[in-house]
């Protein structure tokens, strides 16, 4: 139990404080950005984090069902109806935002946050599709699968209901470097990817709607096309 809380503190505390830092030191050196270096550091970062946890987990001889990797043919194909109407919400509000001009500018405002991170080129794309397949996987094990079985495992009785809503704080606290607001809203899609965790009964639900809002970073538009749209 020793480890797993150093794990849980690690996560918690120090991920979000390091991952602020990094972060506010590459937004102040824009100049000499790398992103490709970046997405790389991001995905080996992460990666590193979730075969911690793996490793742990065969030493100890514990189940991996233990951390979500459930599958239930009828959990399935709940989740597969479920998926369809989502991906179908999801492009008609990219279809709106892209058409209609007062979205667009809201959505341009917040990005400006983030917009250091959003690839412009061909390569950098491609090579963001691997962070947010990262992302979703790696973050929904770390804040999803390892902490509820944490949470749950600890001497005292936790409702799920609150272990949705502390996991959810602490990954929205792990986006800090996008500003207080963007922590609100980061935390409430914490929520939801844990109420989608607690309802499927998977961690595979979680991992694969994270993966796919993650994605539309990819196909956003450019920093040079939102200054572009802010002098409209």
């Amino acid at each position: 139990m020793l480890i797993m809380t150093t794990i849980f503190i690690l996560l918690s505390i120090m991920y979000p404080i390091l991952d602020y830092f990094w972060m506010k030191k590459i937004n102040n050196d824009k100049e000499r950005l790398n992103k490709k270096k970046m997405y790389v550091q991001i995905i080996f970062i992460q990666w590193v984090t979730v075969g911690i946890i793996a490793l742990y987990w065969l030493m100890t001889h514990r189940d991996f069902q233990d951390l979500g990797f459930i599958t239930h043919l009828e959990a399935i194909k709940d989740f597969l109806s479920f998926l369809v109407g989502f991906l179908f919400v999801l492009i008609i509000n990219f279809i709106i935002i892209m058409n209609v001009k007062s979205i667009k500018e809201k959505l341009y405002q917040q990005l400006e946050v983030i917009e250091f991170m959003l690839p412009e080129d061909f390569k950098e794309r491609m090579l963001f599709v691997l962070v947010a397949l990262t992302a979703g996987f790696c973050e929904e094990v770390m804040f999803r699968g390892f902490m509820f079985y944490y949470l749950k495992e600890l001497p005292f009785h936790i409702p799920l209901f609150m272990i949705a809503i502390i996991t959810s704080i602490i990954f929205g606290t792990a986006h800090l470097y996008q500003g207080w607001k963007n922590v609100i809203g980061t935390g409430l899609m914490g929520f939801s990817f844990a109420c989608l965790y607690i309802y499927f009964g998977t961690i595979w639900a979680p991992i694969i709607v994270h993966t796919i809002i993650d994605l539309r970073a990819a196909i956003l538009p450019s920093k040079i096309k939102v200054k572009e749209a802010k002098q409209i």
